[in-house]
């Protein structure tokens, strides 16, 4: 596919370069930085030779816009996974405890993402939108029916603390979780406090700490 005189590939590497140099402030500064891009560069990314002027004209705002707009996002996680595995290699046992956490971006209107890493390496596991008038909840829960989590474990904040989560995580993705809970979660304290000195008799002591959060 071609926006305008650029293939949608060399865009993309554009933004993944972009991306790892720093870049994160939407189409404005990617083609700041594309404007950069030598002219060997732009040859190698796929641009169209401009005849008139000998040049390889640099991909405007809109063209980013259009890029980023029409570009299928589970497609293109796909890819960046794809590449992020042929440069770090497979997951290693380092990569067995895995966090979930929403961030809102700088200067995107408001536009939040859910995304999955690993806690010790920082590998990249995924990422989905929080969609409009809703929560992260809805969104990790989409993350997670694409996550293989057989062998790990999920770290999740208190807005994750509920019965289908923990059920997906265990039934559906196959891992373990680590589910945190506040003191302003009603009944959830207790419950846990009251299982806990139940089975205490049963299995060896644990630091367990049931201090309101």
């Amino acid at each position: 596919k071609v926006i305008k005189r650029y293939p949608c590939a060399g865009l993309l590497a554009v933004v993944l370069c972009a991306t790892l140099c720093g870049v994160a402030r939407g189409q404005r500064d990617l083609a700041a930085f594309a404007r950069g891009l030598t002219k060997p560069q732009r040859r190698a990314l796929g641009f169209r030779l401009d005849r008139r002027t000998g040049k390889y004209p640099a991909p405007c705002e809109t063209t980013f816009f259009r890029l980023l707009k029409s570009v299928d996002p589970h497609e293109l996680e796909r890819a960046l996974l794809a590449c992020q595995a042929h440069v770090l290699g497979p997951p290693t046992e380092e990569d067995r405890l895995i966090a979930y956490d929403g961030k809102a971006l700088n200067s995107a209107r408001g536009i939040e993402l859910a995304s999955a890493f690993s806690v010790h390496t920082g590998r990249w596991l995924g990422t989905e939108a929080v969609e409009k008038s809703s929560n992260e909840i809805p969104a990790v829960q989409r993350l997670l029916a694409r996550t293989d989590l057989t062998g790990k474990t999920a770290v999740l904040d208190a807005l994750h603390t509920q019965t289908e989560t923990a059920r997906q995580i265990v039934q559906d993705c196959g891992g373990d979780y680590v589910l945190t809970v506040k003191g302003n979660q009603k009944g959830i304290g207790d419950t846990l406090r009251q299982l806990w000195e139940g089975a205490h008799g049963a299995f060896s002591p644990s630091a367990i700490d049931f201090r309101s959060g």
